[in-house]
């Protein structure tokens, strides 16, 4: 036991002396709240660089992607979206070029591959109050996102210089 201790105590004089460290890296982070979202700054004091993690109640965000999530036995493949009571748009229409950036795990069955989640392009969103969802023809309810906030946090981010964080 007192043989465990000594060299424990070695190893972390040659840590101090050496300049390396022992523990985690120190992350310095704050939070930022706009309207219905909220956004994480995280400076890393080893790379030198921040992440952004932005969220709101149920939308997540990564690399310019929302991600609007649906009970897990719905499909939505064929969803269709209405922007502030604007025209309806087709979220398959964004659908390949999302999956190819492959940002969000896509890997679901078939008839439901992006697993119960409507993936667009935040750029459609600048400006937006809400937006309703349908995530599938066939069904006859839609569901309502609150976006208030949104643009004010996305320009937050740009003006931080964020990469952005990992967010699922």
């Amino acid at each position: 036991m007192q043989m465990a201790r000594t060299w424990a105590g070695l190893i972390a004089s040659a840590c101090v002396m050496t300049g390396l460290q022992t523990g985690p890296a120190s992350a310095k982070s704050t939070m930022q709240h706009f309207g219905d979202f909220k956004v994480r700054l995280t400076y890393d004091s080893f790379t030198g660089k921040t992440a952004c993690t932005l969220e709101g109640a149920s939308v997540r965000y990564r690399d310019g992607i929302l991600s609007f999530p649906f009970d897990p036995n719905i499909p939505t493949d064929r969803a269709l979206v209405r922007i502030d009571y604007g025209p309806v748009i087709r979220a398959a229409d964004y659908s390949r070029q999302i999956r190819s950036q492959q940002l969000f795990s896509t890997s679901g069955p078939l008839d439901n591959p992006d697993k119960s989640r409507v993936l667009l392009p935040a750029s459609l969103f600048e400006n937006a109050r809400f937006v309703d969802i349908r995530p599938n023809p066939d069904k006859r309810f839609s569901r309502h996102f609150k976006l208030k906030g949104l643009s004010a946090a996305l320009t937050f981010m740009q003006t931080h210089n964020c990469r952005p964080g990992i967010d699922g």
